[in-house]
């Protein structure tokens, strides 16, 4: 990284422009140098970017980004893959019609889920829809959609 948006800088090689998505890996020395409060961004990034005795680097991941911030939109990222208007990340899934099962995730035959995101290591015990189900999740009625987790229609 050379710089960031807010600080122009003479380059002499053009830039290009990534977003930042706010996953970071840090060495100990960075964490350490992290203020307390406040933006790590503003108090933390700026300063690293503008010290020429430290590296601040990225990975550029050309996959497809979205904001997984609720419950809903978490579900449409997903169902959204099924339907094949993103690219799967990976090619390690499973995909039966409009369910997504995480690895060793279990289903009974006889439960039916539609439109499901399993996360890996679940035992699902009863039918769902419109639902992201993880370990320790339950499903109190049959076929019942689990509040915040619903899409609108």
């Amino acid at each position: 990284m050379r710089r960031m948006l807010g600080q122009p800088e003479a380059v002499d090689v053009p830039l290009t422009e990534h977003m930042f998505t706010g996953v970071h890996v840090l060495s100990p020395r960075a964490l350490e140098d992290l203020p307390e409060r406040g933006c790590v961004i503003r108090h933390a990034y700026r300063r690293w970017v503008d010290d020429p005795e430290v590296t601040v680097g990225g990975f550029v991941d050309l996959g497809d980004w979205r904001d997984l911030g609720t419950p809903a939109e978490y579900l449409r990222a997903h169902l959204d893959l099924l339907d094949g208007r993103l690219r799967w990340p990976t090619e390690d899934f499973e995909e039966e019609s409009t369910v997504v099962l995480g690895e060793g995730a279990y289903v009974p035959e006889d439960v039916k889920l539609r439109r499901c995101v399993v996360w890996p290591g679940t035992t699902v015990t009863d039918h769902a829809h419109d639902a992201i189900l993880a370990p320790h999740a339950t499903v109190w009625a049959h076929g019942a959609p689990l509040g915040a987790t619903e899409l609108p229609r």
